[in-house]
């Protein structure tokens, strides 16, 4: 699903701040990882710029940006960036999406 739903193949301005990453806890999902981004490469044209690395640590995005598609919506970011990759979620991956989680989503955001 990240694949699909950010650039992936692009090495855009915000890259340096904004890595595409897959990050894995053991040598397991390193391969697994790996084979997956192997595989799915060839749904797209362009190669993925997308890294497998180790994670070390985890730090908390600030307050005002958690939740923030919730708490905003109606907000530029949310309408031109978020909207579109939920849509995208919802087509291609709708076998994997909990129905009674997505109501209550939907319930909450509207």
């Amino acid at each position: 699903m990240h694949l699909y739903t950010h650039s992936c193949t692009s090495d855009h301005a915000m890259r340096s701040k904004h890595r595409s990453a897959v990050y894995t806890f053991n040598d397991d999902q390193v391969i697994r990882a790996k084979q997956a981004i192997e595989i799915l490469q060839k749904e797209f044209e362009d190669p993925f710029i997308t890294k497998v690395i180790p994670f070390k640590t985890f730090k908390l995005n600030d307050q005002q940006y958690l939740d923030y598609y919730y708490k905003n919506p109606e907000k530029p970011f949310c309408k031109t960036f978020i909207d579109p990759k939920l849509k995208i979620l919802l087509k291609q991956f709708s076998s994997h999406v909990d129905e009674e989680k997505l109501k209550s989503s939907e319930r909450q955001r509207f």
